[in-house]
């Protein structure tokens, strides 16, 4: 698909968003639906964002992963749930849209549930693939590198490979970027806390470009 035709059906997608939100014919699971098949289509445009996108009040999660949300799907999720937009690892294929997965908590709290492995079937979902890879070793699928930190609430964070070789990410739930030169210096931003968080990997993804003309 050509950059044009992709953005053509993103517009079809947000105006059956729009129109099942003024006929009250929306719920949860149409609305997950559609969010999908938006995601979908807009990886395909790479992480930078387009008009009435904003990766403000969303986690590391969704910002490495190039997964901006546009105005519309965060006006209708509101609207639909009352409560503001959650993305969470697994939340593309969870049960409940939003939120964890059914089955990631035991009562007692203890996070049982793999939370690479919610990332995958996230991926998945979206047609991304994913591969095995370390910091010191070449992209060799075509794609971008994500490093995964446990945090101490036993939480993910994310870092993803900016184009130029540089890594970023954005600070849990708050608005604010920060750009890292090299793998050096997150390792060297990682030991400086007493506790420093458990690195659990680095991936290459992938996704389907949109053809040029």
């Amino acid at each position: 698909m050509t950059k044009f035709e992709v953005e053509l059906k993103l517009s079809e997608i947000l105006q059956k968003l729009y129109v099942k939100l003024m006929d009250d014919n929306l719920d949860i699971k149409k609305l997950h639906d559609l969010y999908v098949d938006y995601m979908k289509l807009r990886v395909m445009l790479g992480p930078d964002l387009l008009e009435n996108e904003s990766y403000n009040g969303l986690s590391s999660y969704a910002y490495a992963l190039g997964l901006p949300l546009h105005r519309r799907f965060k006006n209708a999720y509101e609207l639909v749930t009352g409560t503001s937009f959650k993305d969470t690892p697994g939340f593309i294929v969870g049960n409940d849209f939003g939120s964890y997965p059914k089955g990631m908590y035991t009562k007692d709290g203890y996070v049982e549930f793999e939370k690479t492995n919610a990332l995958c079937a996230d991926l998945s979902r979206l047609g991304v693939k994913i591969y095995g890879s370390s910091f010191d070793i070449p992209n060799s699928h075509g794609g971008r590198k994500l490093t995964i930190f446990e945090l101490h609430s036993g939480d993910i964070h994310l870092m993803k490979e900016n184009q130029d070789g540089t890594w970023s990410d954005k600070a849990i739930y708050a608005d604010i970027v920060r750009t890292f030169d090299n793998a050096d210096d997150i390792l060297r931003w990682n030991n400086q806390f007493s506790y420093p968080y458990k690195h659990r990997g680095t991936y290459e993804i992938v996704t389907d470009k949109v053809k040029k003309l």
